[in-house]
């Protein structure tokens, strides 16, 4: 008997479920809590590299299209008619001669941007390639940091741009995300003026070779027969 009225005891207080909703509540809520603000710090973070990447974006177009006159406005694209780059300058200063002769394969000139530096160098023997990325970094806002590269090898020009922004973050949050935001964004550069000019450079005096090819045959000819009489 005294069994069986433990076992009904038992069961009396089994069936009694008080409190049992305020002790799951308090172990659930910071699980449930920890997950929520997980979720709004990974939002601010997906923000702010939007942004980023936006900026980056910006300015990688804006260095494409300005890329043929260092002297247009870096917000509005406007110069004068006076204003002009040196008319060579894709020769020299792009260093189209040392890439098309084999000295070198690939002409490269990077910028490195500082969270409140944005000045051109004072010095100057400062390369043309250099002025026109300075001249456009001007519009990344401050506190960004980052580097800006343009590459040249002679078939393609392509300007990169790599920004970094910090982020405070919750400890737990920055082992995964990290406590920078960064964004990589590049564009072509296209010279459709420069193009054209060099199609019909090339088509004339192509059309100037063949129209004289007898003459530069004998001029060779006579150069070999000079050669074996030495």
């Amino acid at each position: 008997m005294k069994i069986m009225k433990r076992i009904i005891v038992l069961l009396r207080r089994k069936k009694n479920e008080k409190g049992s909703f305020t002790i799951e509540a308090s172990l659930l809520f910071p699980i449930i809590f920890l997950a929520l603000v997980a979720m709004i710090f990974f939002s601010i973070f997906v923000y702010q590299k939007v942004v980023l990447y936006y900026i980056a974006s910006e300015v990688a177009e804006r260095v494409a299209f300005h890329w043929d006159n260092s002297n247009k406005d870096p917000y509005t694209g406007a110069f004068s008619i006076e204003d002009r780059d040196p008319l060579y300058w894709r020769l020299t200063d792009d260093n189209i001669l040392d890439i098309l002769f084999n000295t070198n394969s690939e002409y490269k000139r990077t910028v490195n941007l500082s969270s409140d530096e944005r000045s051109l160098p004072t010095a100057d023997d400062v390369p043309l390639p250099t002025k026109k990325l300075y001249n456009i970094a001007n519009i990344i806002p401050k506190g960004i940091e980052g580097k800006l590269t343009y590459k040249n090898n002679w078939i393609e020009r392509k300007v990169t741009v790599e920004l970094y922004s910090p982020i405070k973050l919750p400890l737990f949050l920055q082992t995964i995300l990290g406590n920078k935001v960064t964004a990589t964004a590049s564009a072509t550069i296209t010279d459709p003026i420069e193009f054209i000019r060099n199609i019909d450079f090339v088509r004339k005096y192509s059309n100037a070779l063949m129209d004289n090819k007898d003459t530069i045959s004998e001029y060779f000819k006579g150069k070999k027969e000079k050669k074996k009489k030495k």
